[in-house]
């Protein structure tokens, strides 16, 4: 009967053992799939912001200037734009055009919209064609927009 119950209590160590390897294998499973999850996320986190950093901007269509005055130098401005293939809308109020000539440079505000040159800080927009999602003071998908300013020199 002695050999009997000390095979009896080996039987239950070694369970003991098995019961502590299965959780300590469980546990680190756990923490395999949780780092893997976290992974996964970051990944498509940054792929999408890559997507929106590439996809999105406008598309300049036509640049056409003319001259204001008799002395030959071009200063108002109408530029044909559209938004890029897979762009998000674009705010125009915190949009900047930047104008470099040759003896100057300028930094440009929306101004709104209407139908003319807007002086010398802001420019305008005209909508020439509305996309299916038009908002204004944004440049959407199917938005086609004529922007007009004045260059100071």
């Amino acid at each position: 009967m002695h050999k009997m119950k000390k095979k009896g209590m080996m039987g239950i160590g070694t369970l003991i053992i098995f019961i502590a390897v299965i959780l300590v294998a469980a546990v680190a499973a756990a923490v395999l799939v949780a780092t893997a999850g976290s992974l996964q996320q970051r990944g498509i986190t940054t792929g999408s912001q890559t997507e929106d950093a590439v996809a999105t901007g406008a598309e300049a269509i036509s640049v056409m200037a003319t001259d204001a005055s008799s002395d030959h130098n071009i200063e108002n401005f109408e530029l044909l734009l559209r938004a890029q293939a897979g762009s998000d809308p674009i705010n125009l109020n915190t949009t900047v055009f930047m104008v470099d000539t040759s003896t100057t440079s300028q930094s440009l505000d929306y101004g709104g919209t209407g139908s003319a040159a807007s002086g010398t800080i802001n420019y305008i927009v005209e909508y020439v064609k509305s996309g299916p999602e038009q908002e204004d003071g944004y440049l959407t998908r199917g938005d086609v927009i004529k922007a007009y300013f004045t260059s100071s020199s």
